[in-house]
């Protein structure tokens, strides 16, 4: 790694830093425990579907449709329910429903060559069509006790979303750092052809990272419905920024080949520390839009800088 992938990586993580930083001298309650741990709790939503989408972004695609997926799964989770049928039956179809999303979205992009981005931007559109079709553009409620104990749960005092958050993200570090399959998978974010070449599977990997994000996706948004009281079918707007954002803040690359369960981890939780911290200095909620857009541009910017100004959306897939 040269200075420039150095300076390139570290340059927003410090600016952020120096940000919160300044919030917390201003603000001592930023760094308060409660407040770190509603921080932390806030981060865990995005930090699910983050881990999901981090896969995806290793290995040269990108994902648009988790965001709707999620208010899908929790609406099929809802009406399922208010069938009265079984809790369990009805949370693993809603979690299925993710999964078929996913497989939907890797079959699309693997097997008939569909760009990731049009691939995924057709699920958007059908996922959440479906959900506000399905539930006549209304909230829910008939959610199941599952899905209220992992949005409002908790383990000895740890709240249930930091908790499924920690072994999703645990889950992928295994699979990224300690098995065949992630380094597979970098290679095929690398530089495809020369993962083909070799042997490697690429069709078969990238299908399943979409499977992996649709099944988070679904489980986020169960968690979700679970914090709401309610299955919403317009929940999830802007999720797919926020994971992509969170993933490549975290060390990730649009142009494939780079990324980790921490580094993507530790975005999410940025994000969150900034929406927070703008809500300490009693900013306007209008105002917290064009700063998150803000940092997803210098997110995408350096990200481009970093690989000499390529088109990042221009990847085999």
């Amino acid at each position: 790694m040269n200075i420039r992938d150095i300076v390139t990586r570290l340059a927003i993580p410090a600016v952020v830093a120096l940000f919160l930083m300044s919030v917390a001298i201003s603000n001592p309650v930023f760094f308060s425990w409660e407040n770190l741990s509603n921080v932390l709790l806030q981060a865990s939503i995005i930090g699910i579907i983050s881990i999901g989408m981090t896969p995806v972004i290793i290995g040269g695609g990108i994902d648009l449709s988790v965001g709707s997926v999620a208010a899908l799964a929790a609406i099929v989770l809802a009406i399922t329910c208010g069938y009265g049928y079984p809790v369990l039956p009805a949370t693993i179809l809603a979690l299925l429903v993710g999964l078929g999303c996913g497989a939907a979205n890797g079959v699309a992009v693997s097997f008939f060559g569909i760009p990731s981005f049009i691939a995924t931007l057709g699920m958007m559109g059908l996922a959440r069509g479906l959900a506000l079709l399905s539930s006549r553009g209304q909230p829910l409620s008939d959610i199941g006790s599952i899905s209220l104990f992992l949005g409002e749960g908790n383990i000895i005092g740890v709240p249930m979303p930091v908790i499924i958050f920690a072994i999703v993200g645990l889950l992928l570090y295994g699979f990224l750092r300690r098995s065949i399959g992630g380094t597979h998978l970098y290679a095929i974010g690398g530089n495809a052809r020369a993962a083909w070449i070799s042997g490697v599977d690429i069709r078969g990997y990238v299908a399943g990272t979409y499977v992996f994000c649709g099944l988070l996706a679904s489980l986020a948004g169960i968690t979700v419905a679970g914090r709401l009281g309610s299955a919403q079918p317009l929940a999830g707007n802007l999720y797919e920024l926020d994971s992509i954002t969170a993933a490549v803040l975290g060390g990730g690359s649009l142009s494939g080949g780079k990324g980790s369960a921490l580094g993507t981890a530790a975005g999410a939780v940025l994000l969150a520390a900034i929406r927070n911290a703008m809500v300490l200095m009693d900013l306007s909620p209008y105002l917290h839009q064009i700063v998150i857009g803000l940092v997803l541009i210098s997110v995408f910017l350096v990200d481009s800088i970093r690989k000499g100004g390529k088109d990042p959306l221009k990847n085999g897939h």
